[in-house]
């Protein structure tokens, strides 16, 4: 098993690289509100090549489902199914939230999730990749 994970419900990015013994790596890029989908390829790619890794080795993904901003969890969550599609590989989902308390409770201080603090029992199984749709928070499309 080697699954990619990252969250982009915040204007941060949080990623990871998870294998069967734990977190192979970790990366977090700060305050980059809308850039999302500008870094997002580039720093997967810093976090696979130190490792060798090409994109078709990764076998699962893993994606927050939010809450969170919407132009951040749409990215994250279209990236997530298209590498899931294109790649045949199997497609996971976390709570934004959730994952934000854990942080939190490592590192009180810290204003976004950070994916190092995810464990096995935190990823959900997605059977369709139309199934796996964002939170929102202060969802405008949403019907009262």
């Amino acid at each position: 098993m080697l699954r990619l994970v990252f969250d982009t419900s915040t204007p941060s990015v949080s990623l990871g690289l998870l294998c069967e013994e734990g977190w192979m790596e970790c990366l977090d890029r700060v305050d980059v509100p809308k850039q999302q989908s500008k870094i997002l390829f580039d720093l997967i790619q810093e976090l696979l090549k130190p490792f060798g890794i090409e994109n078709k080795e990764i076998t699962e993904i893993a994606v927050g489902q939010g809450p969170g901003s919407y132009t951040g969890l749409r990215m994250g969550i279209t990236v997530a199914k298209v590498w899931a599609y294109a790649q045949g590989t199997k497609l996971y989902t976390f709570s934004s939230s959730d994952l934000l308390q854990k942080t939190k409770k490592q590192n009180a201080s810290a204003r976004f999730p950070q994916v190092r603090y995810l464990e096995e029992g935190d990823f959900q199984g997605v059977s369709s990749i139309n199934d796996l749709q964002p939170l929102y928070e202060n969802d405008h499309f949403a019907h009262p």
